[in-house]
């Protein structure tokens, strides 16, 4: 049974029937061996890249302090009210549990376990990720009329420019960390990362 509006489709690879976006079925030719196959198409879907990047977004890392509140609303409620209005805010302190410091800072990028003198400890890393501009130096060779130098000596000099070019990366700090043991805070450093409210 089908849903109405949704035309059955074969996928090119097997006898597998799906029900969604009707594809096009395009032809393709190789030049030189002159092979042939049918590659299937979807019809451009450039109006829906917006909402795709909406959902994302709903549906990843955008967690707020509101949001986690209501999320682990029964330990939240069991926390003292001090504890509560440094939650509120962003902001942890020695000897909250891990709950308030979830619904503080959120999800951790990474959690260790630590062997201390005093006993195991877990730790959560919070990071963070920053976009830098790194400027390099790239070589790109020119083409060259036949030269005399031999073509296997890898000395040989190869003609070509230097060219600048700036590229952006995504950079991952540490933006802080908490030390637990026994399930209460004992130490930590940092601020609440960016967002945490």
């Amino acid at each position: 049974m089908r849903p109405e509006g949704r035309a059955p489709v074969q996928i090119a690879v097997g006898a597998l029937t799906t029900y969604g976006p009707r594809r096009v079925p395009l032809r393709k030719h190789h030049p030189l061996t002159g092979a042939s196959w049918v590659h299937y198409s979807l019809p451009p879907l450039r109006a829906f890249i917006p909402f795709i990047l909406l959902a994302a977004a709903v549906g990843m890392g955008c967690s707020t302090v509101r949001s986690r509140k209501t999320e682990r609303a029964e330990a939240y409620n069991a926390l003292s009210p001090r504890y509560r209005a440094l939650v509120d805010e962003g902001f942890i302190d020695v000897g909250m549990n891990t709950n308030a410091v979830y619904i503080a800072w959120g999800k951790p990028y990474q959690i260790m376990r630590v062997d201390f003198p005093t006993g195991e400890r877990t730790v959560w890393v919070y990071t963070g990720a920053s976009q830098e501009k790194v400027s390099s130096w790239q070589y790109r060779p020119t083409a060259s009329p036949v030269s005399s130098w031999p073509t296997s000596s890898p000395y040989r000099a190869r003609p070509g420019t230097y060219e600048r070019t700036t590229t952006t990366v995504l950079r991952r700090r540490t933006n802080g960390w908490v030390s637990f043991e026994n399930g209460m805070v004992v130490s930590f450093d940092s601020y609440a990362p960016s967002g945490a409210r």
